[in-house]
């Protein structure tokens, strides 16, 4: 009896130690992979540091003028004149699909044609679809 007992607290014990070592080298693990995540995160945030930086540099209303006069003459932009702002009901009508546009020139059908709702239209929740 007393041989028994002594064998299972030292099989008892011999366990312990060994699941104890097991956690704690699966402790020494979890952190070393924490420290490669917080190592990448704070280059992540240099990097959009560094974006940021980048940004607005580009974005500076004076580079970004300069730029523009240097090119307008190449892409010959010019500002909106306000007589090529128009109304929607300015709009020429939609052609009414005739009998030969269910079909393209190769004999392959075309989708139906669908119209666009009116214009102004609001749905009653956003989070429903019509």
């Amino acid at each position: 009896m007393k041989r028994t007992l002594i064998v299972s607290t030292a099989l008892l014990l011999g366990g312990f130690v060994f699941g104890s070592y097991l956690l704690e080298n699966k402790v020494e693990g979890m952190r070393r992979h924490l420290a490669t995540l917080d190592a990448e995160f704070l280059q992540e945030q240099r990097n959009i540091q560094v974006l940021k930086a980048e940004w607005s540099f580009l974005n500076q209303p004076e580079r970004l003028q300069e730029l523009a006069l240097r090119h307008l003459d190449r892409v010959e932009l010019r500002p909106i004149a306000p007589a090529q702002v128009g109304r929607l009901d300015e709009l020429p009508p939609r052609p009414e699909p005739s009998d030969d546009a269910g079909a393209a020139p190769d004999g392959t059908p075309r989708p139906a044609f669908k119209p666009l709702p009116p214009a102004g239209v609001v749905f009653a929740s956003a989070g429903r679809r019509p």
